[in-house]
């Protein structure tokens, strides 16, 4: 079987990274698999030893997979093995032709590893997908995962963007950068540059995307993937946060959102978050992060 040549699709959680790569799975060559956050325990450790490969085959994410168990323990060599392996399974399950040898991988976390990635794989190319914050922050709040108020919301936003932008500037040679506003205003045009930058074939007719990757526990979040863009999404915040939380992300993010192309809305940029406030925004969070655990 021919190896699998990576794409690796990163950034903010809810900024587009599904819908990119279901877009790009689509292209001739191409297929994609379900996000692999459980491939962050094997490329970040040089040894793999048999508590991380447990701990791997009893992730909820890999389970979804459902490629069986891995076994096997290693350097960095074997490392890069495990990954390919896993892939070739996904492929046979899937009946992947040898013809789709492009992986397309939309994990959000990638930056987060960048410089593990790059090294095991310096064939890849890397794509950081950039979206309005408040649009980000909008989506996120309301799910059940991911900070829920836009005080640990922003923090939690800034610890992606760093790694993402981080990459792009000591890689820009290996990082593509792209907004999603521009992706959906434009997806023919955003694509084919996407795909000549990355040499990946381009086809139109496969604009829409493939949705038939996703798990079954993650389709309703990912309601949009596999259909036409919608362009109201990229306003929608607006009707989704209200005036504190607009002036407050408008006002810690001013710079990111001037520097990429978003226009403020707010007036009022007094609003302040007190000792108090923040206190509680952080143990409301801390709460629920709890709670779901248990649940």
């Amino acid at each position: 079987m021919k190896r699998p040549r990576p794409i690796f699709i990163g950034g903010v959680p809810r900024s587009g990274t599904t819908i990119l790569g279901s877009i790009l799975g689509n292209m001739p060559n191409c297929f994609t698999t379900p996000e692999s956050t459980f491939k962050n325990q094997i490329v970040k450790n040089g040894n793999i030893n048999n508590r991380v490969i447990k701990k791997i085959n009893n992730t909820v994410k890999f389970k979804a997979w459902d490629v069986g168990q891995i076994e096997g323990t290693g350097g960095m060599k074997d490392t890069k093995y495990i990954v390919e392996e896993i892939i070739q399974r996904y492929k046979q399950k899937k009946k992947i032709g040898d013809d789709r040898f492009i992986w397309i991988d939309h994990t959000p976390e990638n930056f987060k590893i960048f410089s593990h990635l790059i090294k095991l794989f310096p064939e890849a190319s890397f794509i950081n997908i950039i979206r309005d914050p408040r649009a980000v922050i909008a989506s996120v709040k309301k799910l059940t995962w991911g900070p829920n108020n836009v005080y640990t919301a922003i923090n939690w936003w800034y610890g992606y963007m760093i790694d993402a932008l981080t990459a792009h500037n000591c890689h820009s040679h290996k990082v593509f950068q792209v907004r999603y506003e521009d992706l959906v205003e434009d997806s023919p045009i955003v694509i084919q540059r996407i795909c000549n930058k990355i040499d990946v074939p381009f086809n139109k007719e496969s604009l829409d995307g493939d949705a038939s990757f996703l798990p079954e526990f993650t389709k309703s979040q990912h309601a949009l993937v596999g259909s036409k863009l919608n362009k109201s999404r990229i306003t929608g915040w607006n009707k989704e946060l209200n005036n504190f939380e607009v002036s407050y992300i408008e006002k810690r993010l001013w710079n990111f959102m001037r520097c990429f192309g978003y226009e403020t809305v707010s007036r009022n940029f007094n609003y302040k978050l007190n000792f108090l406030n923040k206190t509680y925004y952080f143990i409301e969070n801390e709460f629920l992060k709890t709670k779901r655990k248990l649940l």
